[in-house]
């Protein structure tokens, strides 16, 4: 719920919205992630770990890696993605997010607009939305530019 308080406090609209509590295997956070990634006119994606959750979130870091690597370079480059991870193995989650999205994630790379935080964000939630809403109109202006 808090990462839809993040979206309203700064006027933006879920397109949708899933919960992945409850240690699932990255199998289905990855289907989730593709699911709502592969949806038509979206103009950014938050994962929203803003619970110091004492499930896996490995598994989460792992499969946004997988499903972000397909969709971007193909799909849907420059998309804003604002990751948020915190609690169990946080530390070793943020590090493969990092280091499985880093090829990505330069500055004209499909990735150029992944954010990615920890704890020191997790009851930060005007943060965490005005990110996404800054690097969404960032978003919008290139297509709008490039005649899409």
């Amino acid at each position: 719920m808090m990462g839809l308080d993040a979206l309203n406090q700064v006027g933006l609209k879920p397109a949708n919205y899933a919960d992945t509590s409850g240690n699932p295997v990255g199998s289905k956070i990855y289907r989730v992630a593709k699911c709502v990634l592969s949806q038509p006119n979206i103009d950014g994606y938050l994962l929203g770990g803003f619970m110091m959750a004492n499930q896996e979130q490995w598994h989460h870091a792992h499969a946004i890696v997988k499903v972000l690597r397909e969709i971007l370079p193909t799909q849907k480059p420059g998309l804003p993605c604002v990751l948020l991870l915190c609690g169990n193995r946080e530390d070793e989650s943020l590090e493969i997010l990092r280091k499985g999205l880093a090829d990505l994630m330069t500055p004209d790379g499909p990735g150029k607009r992944i954010e990615i935080y920890g704890k020191e964000h997790v009851t930060d939630t005007k943060f965490i939305g005005q990110r996404l809403l800054a690097l969404s109109q960032e978003y919008r202006a290139e297509k709008e530019a490039k005649g899409k």
